[in-house]
């Protein structure tokens, strides 16, 4: 369930690890193999899958009980896609019973980190000796908001994924230096690369529980115009994942209702008029960005004598030292 074609062995392969390769297998049937006559008249028996390694199911056998993983997705030259490979993961114990326990691997000539899951079972009934081993992306995004969403690695815009709406996706690392943040970005098209200056300023740490709100820019933007909506505030929360979903850890990203009780108050009890605003970051995150200069965003204001108001900054903000 990871979304790649994996391999399995007993440790990693090659040239001081000759000795794995009897217990290497596959999830994935490479292009290459389709027209062997044999293969092909295998491929019309029932349960193929589970023999072959196809359709993300394959049988391991490890007297040593131990389990390394690697990716190895196979290109596609029809489409252009290119062959994926990461280096191998360390051993993972596979002899008991285990709840989803997160691995990473690297990405192979790139600067990619692809964080996964791994959950241990047992079988029901008379198959209780046959262990049941699931890998999952360790993040998974749900778009639950009424139009797509881009996100991007902070610091990485340059490589958005697309979430449609009431949709959800895996999200792997694009750098695998940067931070565990990324920052989201609202269009109508198919693509972000005209609307950079939509990104929220603040991001959301994926390696954190918790919810919070922030402010996402919106724009009709088309090739020939471009018309301004007013900044959309979207609350977002990262939680673990339930038993039953494929993924380790749930990042869940709705349209805030006016109605709720705002995650952020300011009241004003003086007697003076206060005005607030939040400062945007003064550091590039791309180079679409280097020509950009620091500003203030994000105005309100709070009349005098006991008048509030709710806000939803995108980051932490400080008023007289007092951080909020």
């Amino acid at each position: 369930k990871s979304g790649f074609g994996l391999r399995f062995s007993e440790g990693p392969c090659g040239l001081l690890a000759q000795n794995t390769t009897d217990t290497s297998r596959r999830s994935y049937l490479p292009p290459s193999e389709l027209n062997i006559a044999d293969v092909e008249a295998d491929l019309k028996l029932e349960g193929h899958e589970w023999s072959f390694g196809m359709s993300g199911m394959s049988l391991y056998l490890s007297q040593k009980e131990k389990l390394a993983v690697r990716i190895e997705s196979p290109g596609d030259a029809q489409s252009g896609d290119e062959t994926l490979k990461s280096s191998w993961s360390s051993q993972m114990d596979v002899s008991n019973v285990m709840p989803k326990t997160v691995f990473s691997l690297e990405q192979e000539g790139g600067t990619r980190r692809f964080e996964l899951a791994l959950n241990v079972t047992l079988c029901p009934s008379i198959f209780s000796r046959t262990k049941f081993i699931t890998i999952f992306p360790r993040y998974q995004i749900v778009n639950l908001l009424d139009r797509h969403i881009f996100v991007a690695q902070d610091g990485s815009l340059d490589f958005e994924t697309k979430i449609p709406s009431q949709t959800c996706i895996p999200f792997h690392w694009d750098v695998s230096s940067l931070p565990p943040k990324v920052r989201l970005c609202s269009a109508l098209g198919n693509s972000s690369k005209d609307c950079f200056e939509l990104w929220s300023n603040g991001c959301i740490q994926l390696d954190k529980v918790g919810i919070t709100s922030m402010r996402l820019p919106l724009s009709n933007s088309k090739e020939t115009e471009h018309v301004d909506e007013e900044p959309m505030i979207v609350q977002t929360e990262v939680r673990l994942a339930t038993k039953d979903q494929s993924s380790a850890i749930v990042v869940v990203i709705w349209s805030a209702n006016e109605k709720s009780n705002p995650l952020y108050l300011l009241r004003n009890k003086s007697s003076q008029i206060i005005f607030c605003r939040q400062k945007l970051s003064e550091v590039p995150n791309t180079k679409r960005d280097i020509n950009s200069k620091p500003s203030f965003n994000i105005g309100l204001s709070l009349s005098a004598f006991g008048s509030c108001t709710s806000s939803f900054p995108s980051e932490p903000f400080e008023v007289d030292g007092i951080a909020g």
